[in-house]
């Protein structure tokens, strides 16, 4: 089950549960394996893995067209470098079209935007003190324009996008320069989030002008 953090009570209440997967039986998601990456279930686990830099893995569960959701999952790094990503998809509309919230077990916290293949960062930074090396339970919340992230239980970014509004929720990993990562995900479910939620935001003008290097 989801617990909401206290700072999104006030706003969000858990409806339908839309998928529970605790990857025990082969059948709902893709497995796959070739040189560069390969997605296997091992051990009650779904285990992703890359084999090449700077390159991503996604795997959307093929069941869900929805708009506003809490997802959960539990996630370990297996084997590879730490400077990594490790996230959830949500409004996966196709390969060109999603969001991604996801951590690097070195630290760093990213809400990406995929939209007509081109990827903005919505959010990117080093979050002190919330990520473990090697084990985390993320929970991505796509509400209305609102993108929200928590790690461990604590938040980790918070953003405004609106221009994906609904389609699939999955999983995604991420390599930088070291091409190996292999993380096992476990306990995944959605949930339909309900609340009154904004979905026209317009980004506020950014003062002084574009910035130039």
């Amino acid at each position: 089950s989801s617990t909401l953090p206290a700072e999104l009570a006030s706003d969000v209440s858990i409806g339908e549960n839309l998928l529970s997967e605790t990857f025990d039986k082969k059948g709902l998601w893709d497995t796959s394996g070739e040189a560069e990456f390969s997605t296997e279930l091992v051990n009650g686990a779904y285990r992703m893995s890359l084999n090449k830099a700077n390159w991503m893995l996604w795997s959307p569960s093929n069941l869900l067209d929805v708009d506003n959701i809490i997802m959960d999952v539990d996630t370990t790094l297996v084997s590879g470098s730490m400077e990594n990503n490790v996230g959830l998809i949500c409004r996966f509309v196709d390969d060109e079209n999603f969001y991604m919230l996801s951590i690097g077990n070195d630290g760093y916290v990213e809400i990406m935007k995929v939209y007509e293949g081109e990827q903005t960062d919505l959010f990117g930074e080093f979050v002190d003190d919330i990520i473990d090396p090697v084990s985390n339970h993320l929970q991505g919340f796509c509400l209305g324009d609102r993108l929200v992230f928590y790690v461990n239980g604590k938040l980790a970014a918070d953003v405004r996008d609106s221009n994906l509004a609904s389609g699939d929720a999955g999983l995604i990993i991420g390599s930088y320069d070291d091409p190996q990562v292999s993380v096992d995900f476990d306990n995944f479910t959605v949930y339909e989030a309900l609340g009154n939620f904004t979905t026209d935001y317009t980004p506020e003008p950014v003062a002084g002008g574009p910035f130039t290097i």
